[in-house]
């Protein structure tokens, strides 16, 4: 039996695509991805996060503090992305999810953009279970 999920957009055109749940205690991972498709991906905290925001920018790993990612992202055990926390200049706070894409046609890779809108506490960890939304005007094949 399939169950029905009910698709939302929201007024910034963000569509609800998955839901984010934290791993057991005993578990490595910090959290899972679950996409209504089926694909379900494993975030890492980055053990280094706390130490590289306090370094100078730019460095030689990073560009600037925006590009510190606070989560590795895996699936099946190979990297396909990172977490990064962000701020707009109104103060509005999310997680931004980046991971590739590639057309199979013309080979080419595409970033595709997840954001988390809540369920993170002020230091961007992840403490709640919550949705994982998508823009659909943007980025996509």
């Amino acid at each position: 039996m399939s169950e029905t999920i009910l698709v939302k957009v929201d007024k910034f055109g963000h569509m609800n695509v998955g839901e984010l749940s934290l791993a057991k205690k005993e578990s490595s991972a910090h959290s899972f991805i679950h996409f209504y498709t089926g694909v379900s991906w494993a975030l890492f905290e980055n053990d280094t996060y706390d130490e590289d925001i306090a370094k100078e920018f730019p460095n030689e790993f990073h560009s600037a503090k925006a590009s510190v990612p606070k989560y590795r992202m895996f699936k099946n055990g190979i990297k396909i992305g990172y977490v990064f926390p962000r701020e707009t200049e109104s103060g509005w706070r999310y997680l931004l999810i980046v991971t590739e894409k590639r057309n199979e046609k013309t080979m080419r890779k595409r970033s595709i953009h997840y954001y988390i809108k809540k369920g993170f506490d002020r230091d961007y960890n992840i403490i709640m279970p919550t949705t994982i939304m998508r823009n659909v005007k943007s980025n996509a094949f």
